[in-house]
């Protein structure tokens, strides 16, 4: 089971996925678990920052890649 929300993109012909983003109300700052690199299961004791101060979140296919 995905930790995300589902989303149908591109929408049109002439759009790309990466065309896409998040927008959030105000800016946002968080830092995420690391995986285990030998079981892939989350590590909540060692972080890495993912967002500093940002409203959007361009989305790419990579963005989701350890998901």
């Amino acid at each position: 089971m995905g930790g995300h929300p589902g989303f149908n993109c591109p929408l049109l012909d002439d759009e790309v996925y990466e065309d896409y983003y998040l927008e959030f109300e105000k800016e946002e700052t968080c830092s995420v678990p690391r995986p285990f690199p030998d079981t892939g299961m989350l590590d909540f004791q060692d972080r890495s920052p993912w967002l500093e101060g940002q409203k959007e979140i361009d989305l790419s296919y990579d963005l989701f890649s350890t998901d």
